[in-house]
């Protein structure tokens, strides 16, 4: 839920500065959240708790704070990370699927430990090896950088070779290279310091080789699961599980499950609107929240202030619906005055106290050396 009201957020702000393509992003994310819930209620696999968080905040670690916060560039070895944790989470999903099919009646054929264990590892490398498929189309279609360039100082390439053989001219120590265009008959001049542009391949490369990693860590790890599953029970807090349900008169219906979705969403917003209408602070706080967006707008506050900005806003919120929530509760339960009642609400709203006080001084730490 706290992913899922970040996300959002994110939106609204992206919305405001213009940045429509992160805009879509967010809304890519929000759907990629959705994945857990197909999987478990439209195929029927079971999703461990660890597995199901993992995924949540992969997703949201590429797109959100990824791509739209930029800690692809921002923090060293981000990208490499994901990588890793993506071989690994592939690995462990292509060893259920024959896991399941391995203890299934209608399944004839019972597969070795070592032959499970290999098509868990191909099945993410296809994984690994798809995606950057994706990321090399984007690029030349769209002209993107997924796969992201780097700076080297040496080349090795037979296309600088004199005589035309195949025989690889070596240029190292490289410090700077110059680049000239042709746009509509003026020359622009591109000057690249510290080296020459690598086109991407040191990254694919890199990527495959740490996703190669995380396949055979978990691939090694499936080998030793099924030789001896209570030993290495560990592994299945990352392997779904096929869930067996009883059979009942009617068969699930999409649209309706699909509503149902739709109406938890519609049920969320009419709270807040709800708690807006009647909620003297709710509106104090809404209030509040623009004029930070506003005020963060103007002062041009950059990616990280706006993340602390949204996290603050957001738990402010969360914690008067809270509190509006609890003292409904103790209204219905106990309608005439009690000691015990008021204690419950004076808690309630101390706790919201505390979180605009500190929402109060991430806003003073952001804005104050701005305006001053």
């Amino acid at each position: 839920m706290i992913l899922r009201v970040l996300v959002i957020l994110t939106m609204v702000l992206q919305f405001i500065k213009g940045n429509f393509a992160d805009v879509f992003l967010c809304f890519l994310t929000l759907i990629l959240f959705t994945i857990p819930y197909w999987i478990n209620k439209k195929l029927k696999i079971e999703l461990p708790n660890l597995l199901e968080i993992i995924i949540l905040l992969f997703i949201f670690s590429a797109e959100i704070l990824g791509e739209i916060q930029n800690f692809y560039g921002k923090i060293p070895y981000w990208d490499t990370i994901l990588h890793t944790i993506n071989g690994f989470l592939c690995a462990a999903i292509g060893f259920s699927l024959i896991d399941i099919l391995n203890n299934s009646e209608k399944f004839h054929i019972k597969l070795s430990p070592v032959f499970v264990s290999l098509v868990a590892f191909c099945f993410s490398m296809t994984i690994g090896v798809l995606w950057e498929f994706f990321e090399f189309g984007a690029d030349q279609l769209f002209n993107y950088d997924m796969q992201k360039d780097r700076i080297i100082q040496t080349i090795s390439t037979v296309e600088l070779e004199p005589e035309g053989k195949n025989k690889p001219v070596v240029v190292d120590n490289i410090y700077q290279t110059v680049i000239y265009s042709n746009n509509q008959g003026e020359i622009s001049e591109t000057v690249i310091p510290g080296g020459y542009l690598d086109i991407g391949i040191i990254d694919t490369m890199k990527d495959l080789i740490v996703n190669f990693i995380g396949a055979v860590v978990f691939s090694t790890i499936g080998y030793f699961y099924i030789q001896n599953r209570d030993k290495y029970k560990f592994a299945e807090n990352f392997i779904p599980i096929k869930r067996v349900s009883k059979k009942k008169g009617g068969k699930m219906n999409p649209k309706k499950e699909c509503k149902k979705l739709i109406n938890s969403f519609r049920y969320a917003i009419e709270g807040i609107i709800s708690s807006f209408k009647t909620e003297r602070n709710m509106k104090i706080h809404i209030l509040a929240m623009v004029i930070v967006i506003i005020a963060g707008i103007f002062l041009k506050i950059n990616a990280i202030e706006w993340m602390m900005c949204a996290i603050a806003i957001s738990m402010v919120i969360a914690g008067e619906l809270f509190n509006t929530a609890i003292e409904t509760i103790v209204d219905m339960i106990s309608p005439q005055k009690n000691e015990k009642a008021k204690l419950i609400k004076d808690i309630s709203a101390a706790a919201v106290l505390v979180l605009a006080i500190g929402a109060l001084v991430i806003g003073l730490i952001i804005f104050i050396p701005k305006i001053f």
